[in-house]
């Protein structure tokens, strides 16, 4: 799920690597596998990720890193391009 657009944000490598591990050992792969998938598996049950869970619970080496995937990756993103948009991924600034 995670790479399936990856050609639209700029992170490297390693990045992507510690996106991917956040995703397995946060739950969120065996979330999407169980319940948004078709045909469905059952009722998709309200689930309440606790997003501050840092990594000391984890087994992931970055301690800073947390379970809040999206304001992370926004973050990273927003840093290596300003002008980036969640709304618009795909828009261009131009200058001028």
């Amino acid at each position: 799920m995670l790479t399936l657009r990856s050609n639209l944000f700029n992170f490297n490598e390693s990045f992507m690597a510690d996106l991917l591990s956040l995703h397995k050992e946060c739950g969120y792969e065996t979330y999407y596998d169980k319940y948004l998938t078709f045909p469905p598996s059952g009722q998709q049950p309200t689930t309440f990720f606790n997003y501050t869970t840092g990594s000391a619970n984890l087994t992931h080496a970055n301690p800073a890193l947390t379970c809040d995937i999206f304001d992370l990756a926004n973050k990273v993103e927003l840093g290596i391009n300003p002008c980036f948009d969640i709304y618009e991924i795909v828009g261009v600034y131009l200058s001028g």
